[in-house]
């Protein structure tokens, strides 16, 4: 699996270039937020969750207290841009899916009502979202992350070849989905939706670690990575029928629904046939990650 170890850069290389490319692009996303773009929120997200996943994969390589003390503050970050990036994604799933429906068959303020009340919930969330980053505690969060990835406190670990000890860190997101797909496998009905829920996070967390390793461990390592991106994709499809159902059931309770309750009935119809179709391509996929990553991480 890629470089000889006496052909490695140390693991500090790999993971030092990774967290200051990613810090840089985190400040460019921000930008892009501010000045509007429609996509900022979401890309933001990103760079905080890819910053997050190297920090707590690789923490043994680092001070673990100020890697945990800047994750944690990544974490702050995501979790706050959440609420208004979810309700992005569920409006875009609605439109498209009243949109495939024969126009006889849309009745009532079918576009009207969800507009009005997506708006009413994204509003509020992507002030907050903005209030964030316009905060002193993001301030604090972007001095914090410069000083760290211009000097990052390494471990004695780091000095080691990047071919030796990046693989034993892999191995640990690699067990991590192991154990979400065991529990979803055997997970309630009721309790499915969420268990796959955990599997798509572990599939990103998966991903995401690749990502930092690829460019010492090669071939093998960008081959999981796109696997885990094949199941992080079909889940993620999956969760959005999730949330998009639970969103027209609110609407279809809604006093001011009418007839669209009609409409809306056949939405939640389309959105539950979609998520089986994407359950579908889940097994598959998982297949086809279990055997490229044992076959390497094991």
């Amino acid at each position: 699996m890629g470089r000889h170890a006496d052909q490695s850069p140390p693991a500090s290389a790999v993971v030092g270039h990774y967290l200051k490319d990613h810090a840089e692009r985190l400040r460019q996303r921000e930008s892009e937020m501010r000045d509007g773009d429609p996509d900022g929120i979401h890309q933001v997200r990103v760079e905080s969750r890819r910053l997050r996943t190297a920090l707590a994969v690789y923490r043994p390589l680092l001070d673990p207290e100020r890697a945990l003390a800047v994750q944690g503050e990544l974490r702050w970050l995501g979790t706050t841009l959440s609420p208004a990036r979810d309700l992005e994604v569920v409006e875009g799933h609605f439109n498209e899916a009243v949109g495939a429906e024969p126009r006889s068959l849309v009745a009532g303020p079918v576009r009207l009502l969800p507009k009005r009340r997506f708006r009413e919930a994204a509003d509020p969330a992507r002030a907050a979202a903005l209030e964030a980053i316009d905060s002193p505690r993001y301030a604090d969060l972007q001095t914090a992350l410069e000083a760290f990835v211009d000097d990052p406190p390494w471990s004695s670990k780091a000095d080691r070849p990047a071919t030796k000890e990046l693989p034993t860190r892999l191995a640990k997101p690699w067990r991590r989905i192991q154990r979400r797909v065991e529990s979803a496998a055997v997970a309630e009905p009721r309790d499915q939706d969420m268990a796959l829920h955990e599997v798509r996070k572990a599939a990103k967390r998966l991903r995401y670690a690749c990502d930092v390793a690829a460019p010492a461990l090669g071939a093998d390592v960008e081959r999981i990575s796109r696997k885990a991106e094949q199941i992080q994709d079909v889940l993620g499809d999956h969760h959005d029928m999730v949330v998009l159902r639970q969103w027209l059931r609110r609407l279809a309770r809604d006093p001011d629904a009418g007839a669209a309750v009609f409409t809306f009935g056949r939405v939640h119809r389309r959105a539950e046939e979609s998520a089986s179709a994407d359950l579908s391509q889940y097994a598959p996929a998982w297949e086809r990650l279990h055997k490229r990553a044992a076959a390497v991480l094991d």
